[in-house]
């Protein structure tokens, strides 16, 4: 009785993602005769591991990129409101500020001074007759 040695299956792709070291180790030995292991089913499930495990890497850089570009413009948003605030807020000091300024250089306690052209006017002007009563 001779008996035929079974051959291994495949190691499948979803294994390689899982175990590196067989991976790498598939991979080694697929670069060193490249001719001979082109269409090896573990070379072609080795390569398709990497490509898998290169595309979920991309993903995540492009995960992580969004999320770090997301906080950027948050914080650029929350900057722009702060300017924002500050700059109304300057405004707004200026504003009473010049109120303050035009208050504060009126003279309350003066009385007018009329001139004397002006009093003697207010003095012979006639004031205004009363109507007479018809009767």
């Amino acid at each position: 009785m001779t008996g035929c040695a079974k051959e291994q299956p495949p190691t499948s792709v979803d294994e390689f993602v899982l175990d590196r070291v067989m991976l790498d180790a598939t991979l080694a030995r697929c670069d060193l005769d490249r001719s001979d292991t082109f269409d090896d089913r573990n070379c072609v499930n080795a390569r398709r591991a990497v490509e898998r495990l290169w595309r979920e890497q991309e993903e995540l850089n492009a995960e992580l990129l969004e999320r770090e570009s997301e906080r950027k413009r948050q914080m650029l948003r929350e900057q722009r409101e702060r300017e924002d605030r500050l700059a109304e807020q300057r405004r707004l000091d200026e504003q009473e500020s010049e109120q303050q300024a035009l208050y504060q250089g009126l003279d309350f306690t003066a009385t007018p001074e009329l001139s004397p052209d002006s009093q003697d006017d207010q003095q012979t002007a006639p004031l205004p007759e009363d109507p007479k009563p018809d009767n």
